[in-house]
């Protein structure tokens, strides 16, 4: 009985092995003809970021080039505004990604030239973006975050006022405080 029993594990653990090894076979031959996709684009910032944009892309049912074209221009806009903020801070009012390849940069007086040069270069990298500008708006980005943490914090000074939340969207609401 003991070697009746030793012969049935044996048995069952080389056929795993043999159900790992066709499994193994089959997706390599299945990959065999497939392209291999490497991060030459320079939104792409490494394999990692190309990994989350195949997921993207299998997501949404569309190609892995389309995602790129999607959702990587997101970090170079973001290394764009840096670049802005650090030329003239003073300057800028806001700045975000308004959809899916447009954004918005808005500025409290009118446009630096080098404001501009970083505008027309992302431009030039990422064609499939628009970004849209605003001028002479009046505000900096940061005296419109001083003007809000003012607010939240008269507003928490309140007697009966336990706890709140500050928030800034684009479009005007009704703001209701209970």
């Amino acid at each position: 009985m003991t070697n009746l029993f030793r012969t049935k594990k044996v048995l069952s653990a080389l056929l795993l092995v043999a159900i790992i090894a066709a499994v193994s076979a089959f997706l390599i031959a299945a990959n065999k003809d497939s392209p291999v996709v490497t991060a030459d684009h320079s939104s792409v910032s490494g394999d990692a970021e190309l990994d989350d944009l195949q997921f993207l892309a299998d997501q949404d049912g569309i190609t892995l080039e389309e995602s790129i074209a999607r959702y990587a221009w997101g970090d170079d806009f973001s290394a764009a505004v840096g670049a802005i903020r650090d030329n003239d801070s003073s300057n800028i009012a806001r700045a975000a990604i308004t959809g899916g390849s447009t954004a918005t940069i808005r500025f409290s007086g009118s446009i630096p030239a080098d404001a501009q040069r970083v505008i027309d270069d992302f431009e030039t990298e990422n064609q499939h973006v628009t970004i849209s500008t605003q001028t002479n708006l009046g505000y900096t980005e940061k005296e419109y975050v001083e003007a809000v943490v003012g607010a939240y914090y008269s507003v928490m000074a309140e007697s009966g006022v336990e706890d709140g939340t500050a928030h800034f969207e684009d479009k005007p609401t009704r703001s209701s405080y209970s």
